[in-house]
């Protein structure tokens, strides 16, 4: 009962109760990633990790609802179309801290397969593994006999037995936000760039902010690529110089850069995939951190950056161009 309760509070994510008599079975092509060679049957290196935290909503002890996959939910917190999918329903005797997204605790989380949600579990009912197919549908659903979750410090490191006998282990090292709206970046890999023949747009905000520093923004645009940066330095002529990412140790804010999010504009650095010269939010990512290095002479200009978004994945190359004056 309590996996159709939380199946079907998921139902605006796109999740929906099967009967494990419809197990699917395992397809040969599943997750073609290169794994190194392990003594497990799937070696799964989630790249996205999310979920929901339904604290003692549904239970004694806290629980974290924790969804991990290679390409993450959509915007509508969805599953993707060819994505693959490992559920875990995890209780814990600690609460999410009341500032900030809800972290899950450290700890080790064994398979109960009588469903007690007692802390220090994750559920027989609550916990299940899907590939989707190329429209979005479940091509195969996977259920756990038995297995155990560790975490530690920003890493989760699970082994799982299914029921048909296969054994999977599943990692995962950042941040672990049990939460579904917090990462921005609609990609799952690495972004790499070799652009020329950009149209630059450049804007000196001056000084008059916080930092005592001149703000620049520049845009660059080519076809549909779109980048938009965001920096602080001590020039009112020029753009040119190394920037690092601003960070909460920051106190001086010469040659940084704003690293991106997102209110009801883009602030700070972006990459982002135009349709008909508009940002739509289906194809973007945020510069968090990092290094732009930016080269001007006269009117010509090129950007190159090694920078991360917000899952992870890195976005480095380059963008030249001209300013539009």
């Amino acid at each position: 009962m309590k996996k159709l309760l939380l199946l079907l509070a998921l139902c605006g994510i796109g999740f929906v109760a099967c009967n494990k008599d419809d197990q699917g079975d395992k397809t040969n092509n599943e997750n073609e990633e290169q794994t190194p060679v392990t003594n497990y049957d799937k070696e799964f290196q989630a790249k996205r990790f999310e979920g929901i935290y339904w604290g003692t909503e549904y239970s004694t002890d806290y629980n974290y609802y924790v969804i991990l996959s290679d390409i993450g939910v959509d915007k509508k917190a969805q599953p993707m179309a060819g994505g693959t999918y490992y559920i875990f329903d995890i209780y814990s005797n600690i609460a999410a801290e009341e500032e900030g997204l809800p972290t899950l605790p450290n700890g080790t989380y064994t398979f109960d397969a009588e469903d007690s949600l007692a802390a220090g579990t994750f559920s027989n009912e609550g916990s299940w593994a899907a590939k989707m197919d190329a429209e979005g549908g479940y091509e195969a659903v996977y259920y756990i006999e038995s297995g155990s979750i560790t975490v530690q410090e920003n890493k989760f490191d699970a082994v799982i037995k299914l029921t048909n006998g296969e054994e999977h282990h599943i990692t995962y090292n950042r941040e672990l936000y049990v939460a579904t709206d917090y990462i921005l970046s609609t990609f799952s890999d690495d972004i790499e760039f070799a652009i020329e023949g950009a149209t630059f747009t450049i804007t000196n905000h001056g000084t008059e902010n916080d930092f005592n520093k001149y703000n620049w923004g520049i845009e660059a645009v080519k076809g549909d690529d779109y980048f938009v940066f965001d920096i602080y330095n001590s020039s009112a002529d020029s753009v040119a110089g190394l920037y690092t990412n601003i960070d909460a140790s920051t106190t001086d804010y010469n040659n940084k850069f704003v690293p991106g999010i997102f209110t009801d504009n883009l602030i700070g650095c972006w990459y982002a995939k135009l349709t008909n010269g508009t940002i739509k939010g289906d194809s973007w990512a945020p510069m968090t951190s990092g290094a732009i290095q930016i080269a001007q002479q006269g009117d010509a200009i090129t950007i190159t950056f090694g920078c991360m978004d917000d899952a992870g994945n890195n976005i480095g190359g380059s963008v030249a161009g001209t300013i539009n004056r």
